[in-house]
């Protein structure tokens, strides 16, 4: 846990077939930021402050939840 919750994390979020749709609603609904959508992955990459990761984590339509980082 860090101790500033409010940071805000870039991350790749998966979510079940169908469902990513509702998810995007659902993310920019509550303000927060999606960049991109992913569809070859069912899922998209948005920008999610630390503080909701695990909320974001225990959705309903939600696979899995991955650091949106550069890869070497």
């Amino acid at each position: 846990r860090h101790a500033d919750s409010a940071t805000v994390e870039r991350v790749i979020i998966r979510v079940k077939p169908g469902a990513r749709r509702g998810l995007t609603q659902r993310l920019r609904a509550m303000g927060l930021t999606v960049d991109g959508d992913l569809g070859v992955i069912e899922g998209v990459a948005g920008r999610v402050p630390r503080r909701l990761l695990r909320q974001l984590a225990r959705d309903r339509d939600v696979l899995s939840v991955s650091t949106d980082a550069v890869v070497a």
